[in-house]
């Protein structure tokens, strides 16, 4: 990847690579044996963190901090953004692993790397093809 992104670029990279993370198997396999667990920050790592590694492998080092940074901002506000954004989402239940619950994390997240834009992301938009 080019060492300058603009964030139409960052957009498409991040939204293609969160469809491919979402049907991968490691989000096929972590989903469902981790399912009906609470959100603890530990549960929202272990399933964001391998996205972030994949996205990672193929950015700068300038872009891999932010999207750092923007993580750890999104841990401290996880459920209120869940709530706040539910129209986002189809997650019906923000304390407790879902595969629709996994898939609000992925959006809400990739929305907030795109700050201070407006990617308007929606859980729906990771599954086009299903």
């Amino acid at each position: 990847m080019k060492n300058k992104l603009t964030m139409g670029q960052l957009s498409i990279f991040l939204v293609e690579n969160a469809i491919s993370y979402r049907n991968s198997i490691i989000a096929i396999r972590i989903i469902p044996h981790l399912k009906g667990r609470p959100l603890t920050e530990k549960i929202i790592r272990y399933v964001i963190e391998p996205y972030i590694a994949q996205v990672n492998s193929s950015l700068p080092t300038s872009i891999k901090k932010l999207i750092w940074n923007r993580f750890e901002e999104f841990l401290s506000n996880v459920r209120e953004d869940m709530l706040r954004n539910s129209h986002m989402h189809s997650a019906t239940d923000c304390n407790f692993l879902t595969q629709e619950s996994a898939d609000a994390l992925l959006t809400l997240f990739i929305n907030k790397v795109y700050l201070p834009g407006d990617l308007g992301l929606q859980a729906k938009d990771l599954f086009p093809y299903t």
